[in-house]
């Protein structure tokens, strides 16, 4: 019986290590170019730390993609959903006094 790993979670971190890795650009590189420490990176990349909208900025320039690239993650958790989801609904009474 063979096993599957489950997939990893999309997070900031795991598709940053994920490009990192296609590209063939080491911790180390990437920091360098960054002006950042590997351990900082290394924390980004296992969702230790969060970086800031400049370091988004300068990952995304380079490897060459939008920044939005990085942003492709799962849905927010159940309850977030809901919240923001509730938000926006409008109560029937409102809706009728608009139309």
């Amino acid at each position: 019986m063979q096993h599957q790993t489950p997939d990893l979670p999309h997070t900031l971190g795991v598709d940053l290590r994920a490009l990192r890795r296609s590209r063939g650009v080491t911790l180390a590189d990437l920091a360098d170019a960054l002006g950042r420490s590997v351990g900082w990176l290394s924390q980004v990349e296992r969702d230790k730390s969060e970086p800031s909208l400049s370091d988004l900025r300068a990952i995304a320039a380079f490897f060459d993609v939008p920044v939005s690239i990085l942003f492709r993650h799962d849905a927010a958790p159940r309850e977030r959903r809901d919240i923001s989801c509730a938000a926006r609904r409008v109560a029937p009474s409102a809706a009728a006094s608009r139309g």
